[in-house]
């Protein structure tokens, strides 16, 4: 094939015009060819660039607790975009001072008063102006202390599974408390018609836990 190929191409005469319109229709089918994959790239690019757009605003709802899913978050950025282009208000409020989340809540929200690690950083936020948290942050710890009317469910946002449960007794309250080998990350008990919860980003002793309870369990 490939010598009969040749000797028939050895015999083909081209004329410098025939010459040139070859080149011609070639250079413009390769020309063609780069627009059309340009264009190809230029979809790609577009649809990758939606796609970073989206992952940002994921991963822009701050994160509550470091076990949660975004779903699951009640933290979000100044307005939420929905489908139609239109906003849905941010149900988050930070406020200054313990005594102001109280009063914005409607109900009086207590401080920790012990806590096994330096505060850096405090914050106090409602959620639909129903929910209270105080936030406290430390070099490698953070702690999310929960407040709500109503015993009907567990307000702490964590969805984890834990290998061990304990229940303590604190005055006549009873709280149930969860961790994984003597590490306890979340404390949840209900009283007086209020819904608590303490979360923890690190495990700590049940001692330690329960003494930051008692500080709120006057």
């Amino acid at each position: 094939m490939s010598k009969l190929y040749n000797e028939i191409m050895e015999n083909i005469y081209l004329t410098p015009e025939t010459k040139e319109q070859i080149l011609c229709h070639v250079s413009e089918r390769e020309r063609k060819a780069k627009v059309q994959n340009m264009k190809k790239w230029t979809k790609y690019i577009s649809v990758a660039a939606c796609c970073a757009l989206v992952v940002g605003a994921a991963y822009g709802i701050h994160t509550l607790h470091p076990d949660k899913t975004v779903s699951e978050e009640e933290d979000m950025t100044t307005a939420d975009m929905v489908d139609d282009g239109a906003q849905i208000a941010n149900p988050m409020k930070e406020y200054g001072s313990a005594e102001e989340l109280s009063d914005a809540v409607g109900f009086t929200v207590r401080e920790i008063g012990e806590l096994p690690f330096t505060v850096k950083e405090t914050l106090y936020f409602t959620y639909d102006d129903t929910l209270a948290e105080i936030r406290y942050t430390g070099d490698d710890q953070e702690v999310y202390f929960r407040k709500s009317q109503g015993e009907d469910e567990d307000n702490s946002g964590v969805y984890n599974t834990y290998s061990q449960t304990t229940t303590i007794t604190v005055g006549y309250t009873e709280i149930t408390c969860k961790g994984e080998s003597d590490a306890y990350e979340l404390a949840i008990w209900k009283k007086d018609g209020y819904s608590y919860s303490i979360s923890l980003q690190t495990g700590i002793s049940l001692e330690e836990l329960q003494a930051m309870i008692e500080t709120v369990e006057k």
